[in-house]
């Protein structure tokens, strides 16, 4: 009797722990911090060293720039189960070294990628991928062990001063045999002062390194062939999609190590075995809960790598973990996600971007890589539709599934061949077909009834393997009726977007003021080069931008704008809210597709008090070109002789041309879609105006602003421009002028954008001369000796227009076209002591060309070069004009103004 008791207390123990291993983690979905962030991390996000103080040394401030970036992104983990256990297995290897357990802290980190490091504070940090590869805790134990060995040795901070170039092979080579060096060192201090003082096994440790040479690899090797996909007596994929063979894993821990920071795993095994052979007795590996927590740490992965677009192996790794006996709720979901995810990239075009060259993979995987290859983008919809479906029978509420399942309806719908459940066979591939003679029975039906008594969809000649591949769903009356909702839900808003479209009415209705933007940031780079990697140029550049977005959000109703940026020195919410935010934007496409992140999103709007989140970054390119040239160098040249506008000139080549690209998403939470995206191109000359523009371009559309044409929605420009024209060398006729005399033109303007490019405008231009015979001419004639003194006003009015080349009026490259209406009165004062008023008039002619830029939102100051002609002012034209008069003097002063002539202007946006 005591016998059978133990053995049934047996088998029920021996059950539970099954079924704890079998049973995901209550409600899991994905790793997150726990509790108030620690005291360290709240230092350095405000800009300080782990304990407070100030940080000293530019490697110090990087490391905790670097550090205070994973945070950002809300990877790094607290207060969670993985962190608390890498904590418990440090406490084993630490147990005898109290002041250094102190010191080092240790993390898990949210990354897919085997590996873990170290730095000068003592922060060791785990990331999930090598928790999730590794094969027992002991393994575990010798890469913190490794870590902490770095921080002890002080790997980490620069003990002399490198060479900033390596220019010669000689030095190359020594700095990275430098680091092999420390790699072996941080080993060998690793087992000796840590590992083996410890109760874990000692040859455990080898197997560390085929963590590392393989750690890039699935999680395992399984077998994946037809029955993985297909449904028995249902329908067959072709032959072709299943690889008979696949290449073996080839090891690489011989590789040249040469130019590599790490010696080859070779190496580093030969030396622990060295030390593992002066040892005597192994000791036994300590019981743990290592299973368990490597479950969590693979489920991570998985998120992880669809998040990244990493769906292929993703689905691998699902695969593997279902085979083995994994029948979670989360893989489930996260098939789903990764199957959904490779349907749409092939569904839109976007196949490419996920999919692996299988010569770069190896093992069981490439049977995976190989099939979604060959499957065509309609059968790998349907599988994924079947898929979903399996999941909605058990939860039919669960929104992430309904609007995956919706969003494949939506494809199949824009397919002739496939927009129906009448386009899907109801008899198996191959199956034997009965006749239907039930038309032919005189039994008095109708002939309505005879049509709705046959309902069922036979095989046809083009019918394809993925017109079989609903047989069995189609016997589900539940199936079929979410299918035609799907399909009516889907036509309806097909619908109303096209009324929206003909009526000319906005689309996108968000009816908020409440706008969260996350990590706006700007790269910047040269052509056909590598971003650049100094943080103060980017931090600058991406504070200036937050700049602009907060004010332009603003100036489009946005009130409550919400920025979210690595320049915070607070969190400006939860760090758990700020991890689900990245998580959900990483998780974003490129292409439109339900986010796996949704699954779980909902509260987090909430939180926010918006469910609007949006996401803007802005690439500059510098081009070493300078664009425009002709244009330059004329304005140049004739500044020389118009020399208060040669300062104007001379900034027009500072600055090279820079070509701009906006990306503009924005995303609703709640309906877990894209609800406005756009990605602009434009170009600039070292200035924020046309960056300013397309911002706010981009805020009034989401924002129902109808302004769409002007700088800001302001499109009234009160100008004033003087135009300097190079008297002195168009025609010196007076003796007191020199080579570089230059005259000037006043023209109050007012100008108005019309268009996109077009602006049209008014001017008043005016000019008063002095002319007296004697100051000019040494004569004796008496008819010159008469005109003692004439004053002579000027009084033109002119319309034009102007084309803004490349950018949208009133920035950027112009050009000009403007008639003008001209009269002239002289007050001629004779000897006598009488006055005579002479009127006259003219037609003039102008075309310009320039550049306009704005600054503070509201002046804009521009210049150019104009060249023109007047309908009369010829006759002083000449080197000795003895023959003129007032009047000819005025004319041929206004012609110079008109020959030629550089334009500067500064004026004001009002509305």
């Amino acid at each position: 009797m005591k016998k059978t008791l133990l053995i049934l207390i047996f088998l029920y123990v021996n059950t539970a722990i099954s079924n704890a291993q079998n049973n995901e983690p209550p409600q899991w979905f994905r790793l997150e911090a726990q509790g108030e962030m620690p005291a360290e991390f709240n230092n350095i996000i405000s800009g300080y060293n782990a304990d407070g103080s100030q940080a000293e040394t530019k490697y110090h401030k990087e490391e905790n720039n670097y550090i205070k970036q994973l945070l950002m992104s809300g990877k790094i983990l607290y207060g969670d189960d993985l962190t608390m256990y890498l904590n418990s297995v440090t406490d084993v290897l630490l147990a005898n070294d109290v002041n250094l357990r102190k010191e080092v802290k240790i993390y898990a980190l949210k990354d897919e990628t085997t590996n873990a490091f170290s730095t000068s504070d003592g922060f060791v940090f785990v990331n999930c991928g090598l928790l999730a590869q590794c094969q027992n805790e002991a393994e575990v134990a010798f890469v913190i062990a490794h870590e902490i060995s770095h921080y002890v040795l002080k790997h980490g901070i620069p003990q002399d001063k490198t060479k900033e170039k390596l220019n010669v092979i000689e030095d190359f080579l020594k700095h990275h045999v430098l680091s092999r060096e420390k790699e072996l060192e941080a080993d060998s201090l690793a087992f000796e002062r840590f590992y083996k003082k410890s109760s874990y096994e000692h040859g455990a440790i080898m197997g560390v390194y085929d963590v590392l040479e393989f750690g890039n690899l699935p999680f395992d090797e399984e077998h994946f062939d037809r029955t993985d996909v297909e449904v028995a007596n249902c329908f067959q994929f072709d032959n072709k999609y299943f690889l008979q063979n696949t290449t073996p894993v080839a090891s690489t821990e011989n590789a040249v190590d040469t130019f590599s920071t790490h010696p080859n795993l070779a190496a580093r095994r030969f030396a622990m075995q060295r030390l593992l052979n002066l040892i005597d007795t192994a000791k036994p590996q300590v019981a743990d809960n290592f299973l368990a927590h490597r479950r969590i740490a693979r489920y991570e992965v998985i998120r992880e790598q669809i998040m990244n677009d990493n769906y292929l192996k993703a689905y691998y790794n699902i695969f593997v973990l279902q085979k083995q006996g994994d029948a979670s709720k989360y893989l489930e979901v996260a098939k789903v996600a990764a199957l959904y995810e490779i349907a749409t990239a092939k569904n839109t075009g976007n196949y490419s971007l996920i999919d692996i060259n299988k010569n770069n993979v190896e093992g069981e995987f490439q049977r995976i890589v190989h099939f979604f290859k060959q499957i065509t983008k309609n059968e790998c919809a349907i599988l994924s539709l079947r898929t979903v479906w399996q999941m909605l029978e058990t939860d039919r509420k669960n929104k992430y599934l309904n609007l995956v399942f919706n969003d494949l309806i939506k494809y199949l719908s824009t397919s002739k061949t496939l927009n129906s459940l009448n386009k899907f066979s109801d008899y198996r591939y191959g199956e034997a077909i009965e006749e239907n003679t039930s038309a032919n029975v005189n039994d008095n039906k109708s002939k309505y009834d005879k049509l709705k008594a046959n309902q069922k969809v036979l095989p046809q000649k083009d019918f394809k393997v993925e017109n079989y591949m609903l047989v069995d769903l189609k016997q589900n009356a539940d199936f079929i009726s979410a299918f035609n909702n799907a399909l009516l839900e889907n036509e309806k808003k097909s619908a109303a977007n096209l009324i929206a479209y003909l009526s000319n009415k906005p689309s996108i209705n968000i009816n908020t003021n409440s706008l969260v933007v996350l990590n706006p940031y700007i790269t910047k780079k040269r052509e056909s080069k590598t971003l650049f990697q100094t943080d103060d140029i980017t931090v600058t550049y991406s504070h200036s931008f937050e700049k602009h977005i907060k004010s332009i959000a603003k100036r489009c109703g946005f009130d409550r704008t919400f920025i979210i940026s690595c320049n915070d020195k607070t969190l400006p919410c939860s760090y758990q809210v700020l991890s689900r935010l990245n998580d959900y934007s990483n998780s974003l496409n490129t292409y439109p597709s339900v986010s796996f992140e949704s699954y779980d999103i909902e509260n987090v709007s909430n939180k926010l008090g918006t469910s609007f989140i949006n996401l803007v970054n802005y690439s500059k390119r510098g081009s070493n070109s300078r664009k425009n040239k002709t244009y330059k160098v004329l304005h140049s040249i004739i500044s020389v002789f118009d020399l208060p506008a040669l300062p104007f000139s001379i900034y027009q080549w500072l600055f090279p041309y820079q070509y701009g690209t906006l990306n503009f998403y924005t995303y609703d939470l709640d309906s877990s879609r894209i609800i406005y995206k756009t990605s602009d191109d434009f170009t600039s000359e070292n200035t924020s105006d046309e960056l300013k523009q397309e911002l706010f371009h981009s805020y009034s559309v989401l924002n129902n602003i109808n302004k769409p044409y002007g700088y800001l929605g302001k499109r009234l420009l009160v100008l004033f421009d003087c135009r300097l024209s190079p008297t002195g060398l168009l025609g010196a006729y007076s003796p007191t002028q020199s080579l570089f005399s230059c005259s000037y033109l006043f023209q109050p303007s007012v100008e108005y954008v019309l268009g996109k490019h077009w602006m049209l405008g008014a001017s008043v231009q005016f000019e008063s001369l002095k002319f007296q015979p004697d100051d000019y001419y040494n004569t004796n004639n008496f008819e010159r000796q008469s005109f003692l003194k004439s004053t002579i006003n000027m009084l033109g009015f002119g319309i034009y227009g102007k084309y803004y080349l490349n950018g949208k009026a009133p920035l950027g490259y112009y050009g000009k076209l403007q008639a003008d209406f001209w009269t002239f009165t002289a007050n001629v004062n004779h000897v006598i002591g009488n006055t005579i008023k002479e009127n006259d008039f003219t037609f003039g002619f102008r075309i310009e060309f320039g550049k306009t830029i704005v600054v503070l939102n509201s002046l804009s100051i521009g210049t150019g070069i104009s060249f023109g002609l007047l309908t009369s002012g010829y006759s002083m034209m000449k080197l000795f004009p003895e023959e003129a008069v007032p009047l000819d003097y005025a004319r041929t002063s206004l012609l110079t103004n008109y020959i030629v002539g550089v334009n500067i202007n500064v004026g004001i946006l009002t509305f």
